[in-house]
């Protein structure tokens, strides 16, 4: 079985030519046991033939399958013969076609040395209840097509992914998005601008370092909490319904008449 594998991953490695690599590619971290899950067309099937190619094992001590195009009694049979025969990395998607695939990969994490990578549906349920598996596995859940990844790959241009989070936390703090439209809609008119008055410009990257250049000045900061102990002072956490931020409780004494006020309410 381990041979007609092999020739089956030979087929599909010829056939695989991958050209554009998606925003996961390089941040993914691989534990002994680990999932990949997502709709059909979000590009599980390429990245993990990537991953195999690229891995600096030998052919012989890796081995990748899909489980729609075998026709196994035991999954835990067949990584266990593969093991014995030096294998170290076995990929398999496909697996939620696989019937009783949660207590077979238990088997084979709790047994054999042997680190796996899998890919499966998006609907796919790994919880305590089946083979408990969700305290050995990790598992990173794979997003469709992003607008950037779809320019990208349509038109060959290069864009660096951007983090809204330092917007939100810096210029906009609501719980809907009607500011953060507007700031987005800042920065697309600055930079449209700027192409239009300089027609020798090809390309504009918007990055952390000169977002403050587009949106101006902050208009929200968080405060850092003090390393040192300040007599009077300490650090506390503010809790809201569009985040938080850090509170220096500070204490003062004064001359009073011995009474009690609690304010603030």
């Amino acid at each position: 079985m381990i041979e007609e594998i092999g020739e089956l991953q030979q087929l599909l490695l010829k056939k695989s030519k991958i050209s554009y690599k998606r925003y996961f590619y390089d941040s993914l971290e691989f534990d002994k046991l680990t999932g990949l899950l997502g709709a059909r067309g979000v590009g599980k099937t390429t990245f993990l033939l990537w991953y195999f190619k690229n891995s600096k094992l030998s052919f012989s001590k890796k081995l990748y399958f899909s489980a729609d195009s075998i026709n196994i009694n035991s999954l835990f049979d067949l990584a266990k013969e593969f093991a014995k025969s030096g294998g170290k990395l076995l990929i398999i998607d496909e697996i939620h076609k696989f019937g009783n695939f949660e207590s077979e990969l238990k088997k084979i994490y709790d047994f054999l040395d042997l680190q796996v990578i899998f890919s499966g549906s998006s609907a796919l349920k790994i919880d305590n209840s089946k083979a408990d598996l969700s305290r050995r596995a990790v598992i990173y859940e794979v997003e469709g097509m992003s607008f950037r990844e779809f320019l990208e790959l349509h038109y060959g241009y290069e864009f660096k992914s951007f983090d809204l989070e330092k917007i939100i936390e810096n210029y906009t703090r609501e719980s809907g998005v009607r500011n953060l439209r507007r700031r987005v809609a800042d920065i697309f008119r600055k930079v449209a601008k700027e192409l239009l008055l300089d027609t020798s410009i090809r390309k504009i990257s918007i990055t952390i370092k000169n977002l403050d250049e587009y949106l101006d000045k902050k208009v929200f900061e968080i405060e850092t909490r003090d390393k040192k102990d300040i007599v009077g002072q300490v650090n506390g956490l503010a809790w809201t319904s569009v985040g938080g931020d850090v509170l220096k409780v500070e204490a003062i004494k004064i001359k009073g008449k011995g009474a009690m006020q609690i304010t603030g309410h």
